[in-house]
């Protein structure tokens, strides 16, 4: 039986190609305290926690892709999936593979989100889309706490070379690297940066 889909987008019109923005669903965590793959929980919309995160992307991105472990690919999905080249190394490793594949396909950023954030809406993305488009800096979301959300961010293709570096270096934190970078913020509701790591979060 195919896979039903229970929202409808629309994908937007992105006009001149430096406007063109990768959607990047990050999903290469090991799930170790839910117990079973995040991406096909399901969504309290209908479908899946990967069709939720997906079916927002795509109401503001030009193409959506999906990157993770060999293992997370969901095997009912015709997004392009791209492997992280070191599995559960942290999301930087998605970040850059979703980088090169857009460098190479002429995008000019990706604005990725992880895959276990369900409150999180293409309402939240179109403002950080339209924030980045301004200033075409890297920008990130930021709760109501003041912490910086780096899985919620549009990333430029210039920090691919910078994020390549930061792999190689004994600290990977994406949240302490933002801080030392030119970076603009965008405020997000609390509740939609929340994620699920545990069956008591659903």
């Amino acid at each position: 039986m195919g896979r039903r889909r229970f929202t409808k987008t629309r994908i937007v019109n992105t006009g001149n190609v430096k406007d063109r923005i990768l959607g990047v669903v990050l999903c290469g965590g090991k799930s170790s305290r839910m117990g079973s793959n995040k991406s096909l929980l399901p969504h309290s919309d209908g479908g899946r926690f990967i069709d939720h995160a997906i079916d927002q992307l795509q109401a503001v991105c030009a193409e959506v892709c999906i990157a993770g472990a060999a293992n997370e690919k969901p095997v009912d999905l015709n997004h392009v999936f791209l492997h992280d080249n070191v599995a559960f190394q942290g999301p930087i490793t998605g970040i850059i593979s979703a980088l090169q594949y857009a460098s190479d396909n002429n995008f000019a950023a990706c604005l990725v989100t992880p895959v276990d954030m369900p409150c999180l809406t293409h309402v939240h993305l179109t403002t950080l889309k339209s924030v980045w488009t301004a200033n075409r800096v890297l920008t990130c979301a930021i709760d109501e706490t003041n912490r910086l959300q780096p899985l919620i961010a549009c990333y430029p293709i210039a920090t691919l070379p910078l994020l390549k570096q930061l792999a190689l270096s004994d600290d990977r934190s994406l949240y302490r690297w933002i801080a030392t970078q030119p970076h603009q913020t965008v405020l997000i509701p609390s509740d939609a940066a929340r994620n699920v790591n545990a069956p008591d979060d659903l």
